[in-house]
């Protein structure tokens, strides 16, 4: 099984890369692992598991400058952590384009400020 904190380098990292793939010049990048963000924040690359994965993070994003990292809590994005829990059941990597996982439809409507 993969650690927390490896699997959630691991999404930023995907992400990124998705994000290159598809064209995406600027994007946000919201975490809700505080040490990522901390890592990618301050450019540490110290851990023996996460190292690797926070350097490709950084060299990637060496092409977005645009591009930024914060931290949220699960409780503040309750839709990412609902994807992430839905994520946990599938083996393929998946995309929706224009339109939501229906795994997320309520937390994402929950989510937006009226």
């Amino acid at each position: 099984m993969v650690p927390p904190l490896v699997a959630e380098a691991m999404a930023v990292r995907r992400g990124i890369h998705l994000a290159a793939s598809e064209g995406i010049g600027v994007f946000h990048i919201e975490t809700n692992s505080l040490q990522v963000a901390e890592l990618v924040c301050k450019r540490v690359v110290s851990s023996v598991d996460v190292g690797p994965i926070i350097s490709d993070i950084l060299t990637s994003l060496k092409a977005f400058p645009g591009c930024s990292i914060s931290h949220i809590s699960r409780h503040g994005n309750f839709a990412a952590h609902s994807l992430a829990k839905e994520a946990l059941s599938v083996n393929v990597d998946c995309v929706w384009v224009d339109c939501f996982p229906p795994c997320v439809e309520r937390p994402v409507h929950d989510d937006v400020p009226v």
